[in-house]
């Protein structure tokens, strides 16, 4: 469950891993495509060759079906990806500005709202936000930090 859960806070590298092990396979299909030519040379036994030949094509249509799995799967993180942050610049956008409307007039910050503005948006900024939001945090921590 744990290996799963890790698996989901990182589905990049999971996708990522999952298409090595379709590479991977894909490669060992070609190495037996080799050997099953070259036993067609050394045994000549067409019977046993076309049954090998009949598995391998079988074999190679699942991994291609795997193969486009893994791509939707992918395309599906992806945009969970880019929904995950999208949620979190447009709740870093809502912050911000509730932040903003609640300091603007104050003429100092105490350290604590100073690091609560901070660290909302430091979030906002990680997920790609900029432009107004991020002058109304600056204009916010600008603002010196009163000692009391």
């Amino acid at each position: 469950m744990n290996t799963l859960i890790k698996l989901l806070e990182s589905p990049l590298e999971a996708v990522c891993g999952f298409i090595l092990v379709v590479y991977g396979i894909k490669e060992a299909i070609e190495i037996f495509k080799y050997f099953k030519n070259r036993g067609k040379e050394i045994y000549d036994k067409d019977a046993q060759c076309e049954d090998v030949e009949a598995k391998m094509n079988k074999a190679t249509a699942d991994i291609e079906a795997i193969q486009d799995t893994l791509i939707k799967i992918n395309d599906t993180l992806d945009n969970i990806e880019q929904d995950r942050k999208n949620d979190m610049k447009a709740q870093g956008r809502a912050m911000l500005y509730d932040l903003y409307n609640q300091l603007k007039d104050k003429p100092s910050l105490t350290y604590g709202e100073s690091e609560v503005v901070q660290d909302v948006f430091d979030r906002y900024e990680a997920a790609g936000g900029n432009g107004t939001f991020k002058r109304l945090a600056h204009a916010l921590l600008s603002k010196p930090i009163d000692e009391n």
